[in-house]
């Protein structure tokens, strides 16, 4: 079964599909998933001396096999803003955003697919319309990914795949007023932005004290923790970390997908799309599929700690 089915004027028209959704291939590499547990080796082994493994845990069986999986960090108490956050809260940050979306699709893009995004308005990016079922609180087919917004010096990200959902970017203007006292007469962006500066401030000064109110709006989006702030401030050092655990398994994911290029061309070709739109367009969404395949995996495995917002937040500063 296919899982992109039709298409009109070259983009993607994405329907709500069974629980077979993307079975025709993802079947096939999910036998295939479980060998990302080998990137234990190169965690453990290779790269760097900095480099150092969690504990192993089974990933369980497939295809009657049991593949140990193991929890990536680069001295994980050294990336300044994931010092005060325990691995497992960190868990979709770590597993899935670092290690297959965000910080990874780019290499994708580059060695697998070996194309740029199509060239848009003046822009490259990919673009579809997804079919959402009514009522679902989850984006359309789940899927996994960041939505970001900036506030001064500073964005706002969120990653998940309930972004839509009531989180710091689409919060609007009656809840502000109620969790934080905003004025009618106020710029919600620029509130925004001052609630921005506020966490900043939180995070480099001790002594900073928040409004009880503010601090229960904080709490509320997930910012804040048993009374201690909780949301990761990444700086210029922990985005070069981070793309360095993304690093650590490109060569065995890339090796992974080149395994089923054949059965992902045979696809594309069987499909409606394959007189619309380019193989590598069809084949980075399916990559969306996959990798929320392996989220959702991970998760049910209980390696990835899916959190209480739905969402992992977390902010960029300059």
């Amino acid at each position: 079964m296919e899982p992109l089915r039709r298409s009109a004027m070259g983009l993607m028209v994405v329907e709500p599909l069974d629980q077979m959704r993307v079975s025709s291939i993802n079947q096939s590499v999910l036998v295939d998933l479980v060998e990302l547990g080998h990137m234990s080796h190169k965690i453990c082994r290779e790269r760097d001396a900095t480099l150092r493994p969690a504990n192993s845990t089974a990933f369980g069986h497939h295809d009657g096999r049991t593949v140990e999986i193991v929890h990536p960090q680069i001295r994980y108490d050294e990336i300044e803003g994931l010092r005060e956050v325990p691995f497992q809260k960190a868990s979709l940050l770590i597993l899935s955003n670092v290690l297959l979306d965000n910080w990874q699709i780019r290499n994708v893009e580059k060695q697998f697919l070996g194309a740029e995004r199509p060239l848009r308005n003046g822009m490259h990016y990919y673009y579809s319309i997804q079919e959402k079922v009514k009522g679902d609180p989850t984006e359309a087919f789940g899927i996994y990914g960041n939505m970001n917004s900036g506030y001064g010096s500073a964005s706002v990200s969120v990653y998940g795949n309930e972004r839509q959902g009531l989180n710091f970017i689409t919060i609007e203007k009656p809840q502000l007023k109620e969790w934080f006292g905003m004025d009618d007469s106020e710029d919600i962006w620029k509130f925004k932005q001052k609630l921005v500066e506020e966490v900043l401030r939180l995070s480099t000064n001790t002594n900073a004290v928040l409004s009880e109110q503010h601090k229960k709006g904080f709490e509320k989006l997930g910012f804040i923790e048993n009374g201690k702030l909780s949301v990761p401030i990444f700086r210029k050092g922990d985005e070069k970390r981070l793309s360095e655990i993304a690093g650590l398994i490109i060569d065995e994911l890339i090796r992974l997908l080149e395994k089923r290029r054949r059965e992902l061309e045979k696809g594309y070709r069987k499909s409606a799309y394959s007189q619309e739109v380019s193989f590598e367009e069809y084949g980075i969404w399916w990559y969306h599929f996959f990798y929320t395949d392996i989220t959702e995996n991970l998760i049910a495995k209980g390696y990835i700690t899916r959190p209480a917002t739905g969402l992992f937040t977390y902010l960029n500063s300059q």
